[in-house]
Formats: C-alpha cells, sequence, structure tokens
C-alpha cells in the first residue's frame, strides 16, 4: 500500500491510507470517556491533549508509521488531526499482530497501545465507551 497517497482532511487520511473508518457515534463514546468532548482538555499529570487525550508518544509512533514528521503534539487539539492520528495507530496494529479489525480493538488499542487488546487493562476503559455508547456516565 502506497503510504504516499493521502487527503489532509479528518479522518479521510486515515480511511485512505489504511481502510479505517468508525462512525460518528463510535467517535463520540471515546471523545466522551477521554475528555467529556472537550477539544481543548488537558491532563497536565500525563500531558495528554485534546478531545481524545493524546500524549507525545501516540503522535510519534503515528509519525513513526508514516515515515515522516506530519504531527506534533499540539495537533492533539484538532479533532480531525487526531482521528487521522487515531486511524494510522490503530489501523497499524491491526495490521502488525494480526488483530479483528473491530471497534473494541480499536478503542483498546488507543487505550493500550500495540498490545492493548492483549491486556486485561485495558477492558476496563472498554467498558466505559461501551457505557458512554449508550448514554451513561463514565
Amino acid at each position: 500500500m502506497n503510504l504516499l497517497i493521502y487527503v489532509t482532511v479528518g479522518f479521510v487520511l486515515a480511511k485512505a491510507v489504511f481502510g479505517a473508518e468508525l462512525t460518528t457515534e463510535q467517535q463520540e463514546a471515546i471523545e466522551q470517556v477521554e475528555s467529556k468532548g472537550n477539544p481543548r482538555a488537558h491532563n497536565k499529570d500525563e500531558d495528554a491533549r485534546g478531545i481524545i487525550q493524546i500524549r507525545a508518544i501516540y503522535v510519534a509512533d503515528a509519525n513513526r508509521i508514516l515515515g515522516e514528521e506530519r504531527y506534533v503534539h499540539d495537533d492533539a487539539f484538532d479533532p480531525a488531526k487526531v482521528w487521522e492520528m487515531f486511524g494510522v495507530v490503530t489501523s497499524y496494529y491491526i495490521r502488525h499482530y494480526g488483530y479483528p479489525d473491530t471497534f473494541e480493538t480499536r478503542a483498546r488499542i488507543h487505550n493500550g497501545g500495540g498490545k492493548g487488546p492483549r491486556r486485561k487493562s485495558t477492558l476496563r476503559y472498554w467498558r466505559e465507551v461501551q457505557a458512554a455508547m449508550k448514554g451513561e456516565g463514565r
């Protein structure tokens, strides 16, 4: 697959390059769990930023996967770029480890890194995302 062909509008990049796509409802569930839907959220203790609380290591991972320095940590405050990075990172690990391409897999990779779907620690996060999908609070 050619990683040089991309569109720089929101999640379209990830879909065009990796075939990744979440529904609006799925994105909003993750956003609710991570930041209560606040694109300017900043957890200073972890330096996690934006609507889905991106850390610097996540940005570095997206750039490594793409083979170029496309993103900087402050891009985490841009919801369109955040969902691009989410698609890049989750799609890479789905292919790398042979995981099933499901919403649960993507959410658990986002929360726990490439081995997130194998980690028990990401099950609580997944339950929180499922509850957000049903409109229940965190």
